[in-house]
């Protein structure tokens, strides 16, 4: 029973940090995405899959 709780712990603790990475690229990237958008270069329609994700 605690082999099964560690290996769901371990499984959180790897999706979280997928999301924390994710995360810190929207953050870095923010910015550059939104000059794109603004400017015309990018679109909902032509926007990365993953700033069409919510978190």
């Amino acid at each position: 029973m605690l082999k099964k709780q560690l290996k769901e712990l371990d499984q959180k603790i790897e999706n979280l940090q997928e999301t924390r990475k994710l995360l810190d690229y929207k953050i870095t990237t923010f910015d550059e995405h939104l000059a794109q958008f603004i400017t015309g270069q990018r679109t909902a329609d032509n926007s990365e899959k993953l700033w069409q994700i919510s978190l």
